[in-house]
């Protein structure tokens, strides 16, 4: 970190901006930071409470006695922020944004999606009877996928036509899979693994509905992709969730797949509201544009 800030020293960088923990120490040792994010309690449990409390406080000092800004996703975060201490001068709302357009095309059906899925996810994608929800994001368990498999089995048991689709790479691959075997529902839950960003809005289009259960989030844009897509979304009432689908979208609690299974089978059986939540989804997604975003950190850093 120390070697880091003297880089920045010796490079003349009057602003770094940065995520996490690690940036509120170097902004001890260099001038001004915009700090993007908060700790989470994932982040939290990794360090340890003790190391936790410690960058909590330097990232509380450098917005109070330093010219620090950070950058908060939603109101909500923002207030979360002043409750641990962050003067509200020193934060600025500005929500994630992405690529519109491709999302914004994407078409609904299958075909587009099947250059992109292999073996026997292709033809449970292909099977024009089945109904394809899908979750996009890396295979971490904050993510909230285990709680997925269960909440599929539910969904299956009921509704043998279901098929589920985990888009995604990381650590909890092997472990995900061993789920999958043991639930008995390798015919019906694939993990197709990691697709290319700019082949995701092809996949979208291919799900019937979107799910993110993830355990804890600031304001996912995978959520924003699936909306801009049209695709109706369930996910976790967690982080900046709720703000990003509004009314467009279902809530459940996180780590509750039972629930999460409820919200599958409703949508399952009523395809007009499944279409409705999608373009009224569509249409608020085009509030979290990368344009928009970009110009308003432009517009913060030239004040700094």
């Amino acid at each position: 970190i120390y070697n880091q800030a003297m880089l920045a020293e010796k490079n003349g960088l009057d602003q770094i901006s940065g995520c996490g923990y690690r940036k509120s120490i170097e902004f001890l040792i260099k001038d001004y930071l915009i700090s993007l994010d908060s700790a989470k309690e994932d982040q939290i449990k990794k360090l340890g409470l003790r190391k936790a409390r410690l960058y909590n406080w330097a990232e509380v000092f450098g917005f109070k006695y330093l010219d620090n800004v950070l950058v908060a996703l939603t109101e909500e975060e923002k207030q979360a922020h002043i409750t641990r201490g962050v003067p509200e001068k020193c934060i600025v709302v500005i929500p994630n944004g992405i690529d519109l357009p491709p999302f914004l095309a994407c078409p609904y059906g299958r075909q587009a999606a099947r250059a992109h899925i292999q073996d026997e996810a292709l033809a449970a994608l292909n099977d024009s009877h089945n109904l394809t929800i899908g979750a996009v994001g890396r295979l971490d368990p904050v993510k909230g996928f285990h709680e997925l498999i269960v909440a599929a089995k539910k969904v299956i048991l009921k509704l043998p036509e279901a098929r589920f689709f985990i888009i995604g790479e990381g650590e909890e691959r092997a472990n995900l899979q061993a789920d999958i075997q043991s639930q008995g529902l390798c015919s019906y839950v694939f993990l197709p693994g990691l697709v290319d960003h700019d082949d995701l809005p092809d996949l979208y289009g291919a799900f019937d509905v979107v799910v993110q259960p993830s355990w804890s989030e600031a304001l996912p844009t995978t959520v924003v992709e699936a909306m801009a897509s049209a695709r109706p979304v369930v996910a976790s009432d967690v982080g900046g969730i709720p703000y990003t689908i509004g009314r467009t979208g279902l809530l459940v609690h996180p780590k509750e797949p039972a629930e999460l299974a409820t919200r599958l089978l409703f949508l399952a059986h009523h395809p007009h509201f499944r279409a409705r939540m999608g373009e009224l989804a569509r249409v608020r997604a085009k509030g979290f544009n990368a344009e928009i975003m970009v110009r308003a950190h432009e517009e913060l850093y030239a004040r700094l």
